[in-house]
């Protein structure tokens, strides 16, 4: 599992650069969003070009110091909280398309244009518009990926699925538009806030994590690595998760297909200005450290250039002192290096308690819940102080889950009904409200 930082081409400016460049050092996938390309009222190819020079001018910046992969989100953001409106849509998958057929010596990968709803304009959210304007992006990527084969080792699909109409709508265009004869890679969206707005306290993504893999099982590129990215990751415990999924299809398809799991967050960004301990792994052990009591030898490890590593020093005392830094973005690369710390974490716990042998030695769900207990008890309980105390039930409720599906791959694994009801039952277990085919009409 491998964290992809979430950037801006504004990371290159003077202020920023060095912080930048040590991010990156940190996590050499780095993400950037087309969402410039869309703004204006004219936006277009204009616009897209100027967005894809900040591209290269981040890349050239970067790339003399450490040689990164570059992730292109769609931008796809701009029509879900509305920036985009309805009657621009189309525009903006032509702009979108043009980007991926003309810019693609750019980046290294980049996600399908997705459009699961539209918050501004509530009319715009049903079933026939969602459907119709994801079929249209679809047939376009596909006629992009034909004209030029070499972009589906750069094109990951993203599946939808948080309410039952979105699983329906992208099982729909899977099956209808033969998209596993057509794409290698894939993506799962739609979980940014989605604990939020649904108030629940399991990982959500189990039943699409399935759904992909049994998809990769049926296309046109079984054999090949197997790569899924999750959208929009924070919750501690959907990362244990992902660790664990990304260990148990390893397991399931052989040491000989590489199985690449990545997530992004922008969170790390955010939350880093206000950082107020910092995680180290020291022989499989997290360590714990307060903002005034960091060792210089871990602000060495993280900052590399002893001037720079001096300077956070310094920082760091200042912000002890007064509540605020001269340049609050340097202490970001801290909050990476601990979230890092905590994903390496993860994947210790997993091979060390071998969970996964646990998981595929269990007979029944019985068996299962009994064998899982101790181990996920022993893993969280000493570090409640860094998870909460209730990361172990939401791991354990999440295994409980994740057991059925499991049974399907191992014993009818070609059977797709089944897979079906287990992906509507578990969708239905996230319990957020159906879209309305046809809203109301406003009271004159």
């Amino acid at each position: 599992m491998k964290h992809i930082n979430v950037a801006s081409p504004t990371d290159i400016n003077h202020q920023q650069l060095d912080t930048t460049i040590v991010i990156n050092k940190l996590t050499a996938l780095t993400l950037i969003s087309l969402i410039s390309a869309y703004s204006g009222e004219n936006f277009g190819i204009i616009s897209l070009n100027k967005t894809v020079k900040g591209f290269q001018a981040y890349i050239l910046r970067v790339r003399d110091q450490v040689k990164i992969q570059l992730y292109v989100d769609s931008g796809g953001y701009s029509i879900i909280i509305g920036e985009v409106p309805p009657y621009q849509i189309s525009r903006c998958i032509e702009t979108y398309h043009y980007a991926l057929e003309y810019s693609h010596d750019t980046f290294d990968f980049i996600f399908s244009l997705d459009i699961p709803f539209n918050a501004k304009h509530p009319s715009f959210n049903t079933r026939d518009k969602i459907e119709g304007y994801n079929r249209q992006s679809l047939l376009e990527s596909i006629n992009v990926l034909q004209r030029h084969p070499e972009l589906k080792e750069k094109f990951l699909f993203i599946y939808h699925f948080k309410t039952i109409e979105h699983y329906e709508i992208w099982q729909k265009l899977y099956k209808e538009l033969n998209l596993g004869q057509h794409i290698k890679h894939r993506a799962i969206g739609g979980m940014v806030s989605l604990k939020q707005m649904a108030k629940i306290d399991f990982v959500p993504f189990i039943a699409t994590a399935y759904q992909s893999l049994h998809d990769y099982l049926k296309s046109a590129v079984y054999g090949e690595e197997f790569r899924v990215h999750f959208l929009g990751i924070n919750v501690k415990y959907d990362r244990f998760m992902i660790a664990l999924l990304e260990t148990l299809f390893q397991r399931y398809l052989g040491n000989n297909i590489p199985v690449i799991f990545t997530y992004d967050t922008i969170n790390y960004r955010i939350s880093g200005f206000h950082v107020k301990e910092v995680y180290d792994l020291v022989n499989g052990e997290l360590l714990v450290y307060s903002l005034d009591e960091i060792p210089y030898e871990l602000l060495q490890k993280v900052y590399l250039d002893e001037q720079f590593s001096a300077r956070m020093r310094e920082e760091i005392k200042r912000k002890n002192r007064t509540g605020r830094m001269r340049n609050s973005f340097e202490i970001t690369p801290l909050k990476v290096y601990s979230e890092l710390a905590i994903d390496s974490f993860f994947a210790e716990q997993v091979a060390c308690h071998h969970l996964i042998d646990l998981i595929m030695e269990s007979t029944n769900p019985f068996d299962f819940k009994s064998k899982v207990k101790t181990p996920i008890k022993q893993i969280f309980s000493p570090y409640q102080h860094i998870f909460g105390s209730n990361t172990s039930n939401s791991i354990r409720k999440t295994l409980y889950m994740l057991q059925h599906f499991h049974d399907w791959y191992m014993n009818m694994r070609d059977d797709e009904k089944e897979l079906d009801y287990l992906s509507r039952d578990f969708i239905s277990q996230i319990g957020l409200a159906r879209m309305v085919d046809d809203p109301a009409p406003k009271n004159p």
